[in-house]
């Protein structure tokens, strides 16, 4: 004997959309756990190695403040983007995002050194007009201005003492400062969303 049963074609139809909306949806659900871990984890300064001393001193706020969090640009800029067969892409528009993640060695190109900004106010002048424009700004408020191998100096009036303005390096090394990643832990959370999400 034999049976033929119609209807096979609906819910081979009605699985395959739901295998659609389960894969979107647990994906971006992990997308949005994955950055949200990595938020988290720079907010609480759980971040390492912990940002130098001298680089923190360039801050505003007397030295402190917690590794990748200047600005507050990175955390601000992270997104995922999903792809075929569940791939999800972490990333961000900023250059420095992928240095900090990886590490990188940083040469000079164009000019013959690298110039690294020695104060604070070297700091948020180079930042917004670069060097050029920043010792620029340096002369105008009477600096006079020198190099020598290993920094740019400036001195204000003939009886001011002598300062480093930028020091200057062929290269210097970023270290890996991983920010991206995932625990055991959550793993365990993300099993438990999916587990929830089908019993819903």
């Amino acid at each position: 004997m034999s049976v033929e049963l119609e209807g096979w074609e609906r819910l081979k139809k009605a699985l395959n959309e739901f295998a659609i909306k389960f894969h979107r949806d647990i994906n971006d659900a992990i997308g949005q756990h994955i950055i949200s871990k990595s938020v988290k984890r720079i907010k609480k300064g759980k971040i390492k190695p912990p940002t130098s001393s001298f680089t923190l001193s360039l801050r505003p706020g007397n030295g402190k403040g917690k590794t990748l969090m200047d600005t507050g640009e990175l955390v601000q800029s992270l997104t995922y983007q999903l792809e075929g067969d569940g791939i999800i892409k972490i990333g961000s528009h900023l250059r420095y995002a992928k240095v900090h993640q990886f590490g990188a060695k940083i040469k000079a190109k164009k000019a013959q050194t690298l110039c690294i900004p020695a104060t604070e106010e070297a700091r948020k002048l180079s930042k917004a007009k670069g060097v050029k424009g920043a010792l620029e700004e340096f002369k105008k408020k009477g600096y006079r201005i020198w190099f020598e191998p290993h920094a740019i100096m400036g001195q204000k009036g003939k009886r001011a003492k002598p300062k480093v303005l930028f020091y200057r390096k062929k290269e210097v090394e970023i270290p890996k400062r991983t920010f991206v990643y995932m625990t055991e832990k959550d793993w365990e959370e993300i099993t438990e969303m999916v587990q929830k999400w089908l019993k819903e």
